[in-house]
């Protein structure tokens, strides 16, 4: 990133318990984790900022969470309340930023590079920005302000109690005494796998025993070379600039895809077949329409179902004929699910269909004729075309 970049990171954390806290004001007041409460193996999907100070972890499984925390209060998801505030958000964003870019639910990044003359200083408006969720959504937020992404993240995730009510910003030659205390793993490249650099995939055993790294400080004293060579060009080099401060990476705005999105939540779980091929005969009927309106065919169609254990299955199917009609897609649809998912006995509590790839057909000339008629008007001996023939030359003769 050049030296005049400005990046903010908005940052919800524990994004879904934010809004069951908001749903149900007594749940401030204790530890509570987002799970499945019939299915003890599952694991947790969200903690609160209460429970993980007891050490009650994401992901940990619920039997095992009781262990740290007795007293862990269990939350159902809602996973339509949570997907229509994330909604929200971005629609907020997109109204008064230029570019932003979603990092995962209730975390953006937003470019504010070369905003300053048009919105005012990056800090005010940061500021205001967190405002306006405590306003609009009644969600507290930390936002970092830097020129990185990197930093920026980190910046807002920082002191959250001490940040809470305002912003914290990490200036250019504060960015490396910053970095230096936090675990190695924070850096892109370590242990998750970046867009764009799908190779940048490390073990956290290898990043910790082999390389003997355990804090940014120990790379940051490592010469770039080292780790081009231990790592590869690519992922050294990354890893390296972004332990500097010199983080490559910009902020990708949103592209607009040409898709269609159809979903249908159940009043009640259920996996009657006959029940879910009605919804899958609406689901079909609204892609169909929306097709029919854009004038698009499709070859790919995504169903996903949500079990009653609150686990997502999502299932790609591709069809070797252009998809239109309602009928057509859902035969498709339907044959896949009865032949292939229907056998499992977990209830259903929703469906939805996704469409993408979306094209037009090319009209194509037809270089040959399509009935017998045609045929015989391009055989010179056809008596057909010798009549026509007399009848332009007459037409001719009257016209001259």
């Amino acid at each position: 990133m050049n030296n005049s970049s400005v990046i903010q990171f908005l940052n919800i954390s524990s994004f879904f318990c934010r809004i069951e806290e908001v749903r149900d004001p007594l749940l401030k007041d204790v530890p509570f984790a987002i799970a499945s409460p019939v299915l003890q193996g599952r694991p947790l999907i969200e903690v609160s900022p209460k429970a993980k100070r007891l050490g009650v972890k994401k992901g940990m499984p619920l039997a095992k969470s009781k262990a740290f925390c007795q007293d862990l209060v269990i939350v159902a998801p809602n996973f339509d309340c949570y997907e229509s505030v994330g909604r929200k958000i971005q629609k907020y964003l997109f109204n008064n930023y230029p570019v932003f870019e979603p990092e995962g639910p209730g975390k953006f990044y937003i470019d504010y590079s070369g905003l300053e003359k048009i919105y005012g200083d990056p800090m005010l408006k940061a500021m205001s920005l967190q405002k306006r969720m405590k306003e609009m959504f009644c969600l507290d937020s930390t936002v970092g302000v830097s020129g990185t992404k990197i930093v920026s993240k980190l910046a807002s995730k920082a002191d959250k109690e001490s940040t809470k009510e305002k912003v914290l910003e990490v200036a250019r030659k504060e960015v490396i005494p910053f970095l230096a205390p936090w675990p190695v793993e924070v850096l892109p490249g370590i242990l998750k796998n970046e867009e764009g650099v799908e190779e940048y995939l490390l073990k956290k055993e290898e990043t910790l025993t082999e390389l003997n790294l355990n804090k940014v400080i120990d790379i940051q004293k490592l010469p770039r070379d080292f780790l081009t060579i231990a790592l590869g060009e690519r992922r050294g080099g990354l890893i390296h600039d972004c332990a500097n401060g010199a983080d490559p990476r910009g902020v990708r705005p949103l592209k607009k895809q040409d898709a269609i999105d159809q979903y249908i939540p159940f009043k009640k779980e259920t996996n009657d077949r006959l029940e879910i091929r009605d919804y899958l005969k609406e689901l079909s009927y609204k892609i169909s329409n929306e097709l029919e309106r854009r004038q698009k065919f499709v070859h790919e169609i995504e169903l996903s179902i949500r079990y009653s254990d609150f686990s997502i299955k999502k299932f790609k199917l591709k069809s070797k004929n252009s998809l239109y009609k309602s009928g057509a897609i859902f035969n498709f649809v339907n044959e896949y699910y009865q032949k292939k998912i229907a056998l499992r006995r977990l209830g259903i509590k929703s469906l939805r269909l996704h469409a993408d790839k979306l094209y037009t057909h090319s009209p194509q000339l037809n270089l040959f004729p399509s009935n017998s008629l045609d045929i015989k008007m391009l055989n010179p001996h056809s008596s057909q075309k010798i009549k026509k023939l007399q009848q332009m030359m007459e037409f001719i003769k009257k016209s001259s």
